[in-house]
């Protein structure tokens, strides 16, 4: 806990009523702790939002034009696309996890590549 509370990921909210003995302690996340990225892909769009960890939207969200094919090009072209959404945020937060909301085709090609 200290680790997370140092990087400030966590913060200390306050104590607990107790019904006897020591009043526990209550934590939460920081505001900032980490981000989400969700990627929704279909047939023929593709929808990106970072979302920070309290389910707020933090960038606005972007609409793409793409064709989902199971081509090299397309995945490259997706993480092109990803990565230039991320390039536009205004400072470099903490994305621990990246959501996809559909199964994507060309996603078979990172372990063949």
């Amino acid at each position: 806990m200290g680790d997370l509370m140092s990087s400030g990921e966590v913060i200390k909210q306050g104590r607990a009523e107790s019904q006897g003995g020591r009043k526990p302690d209550l934590y939460r996340l920081a505001e900032n702790a980490f981000y989400v990225l969700s990627v929704d892909l279909s047939k023929f769009n593709m929808h990106l939002a970072l979302y920070s960890c309290n389910h707020e939207l933090a960038f606005e969200k972007e609409n793409h034009k793409i064709t989902l094919n199971n081509e090299k090009e397309t995945f490259d072209q997706i993480c092109s696309l990803i990565d230039s959404y991320l390039e536009k945020k205004p400072k470099s937060p903490r994305i621990r996890s990246l959501r996809s909301d559909s199964p994507c085709p060309v996603c078979s090609i990172r372990s063949e590549a």
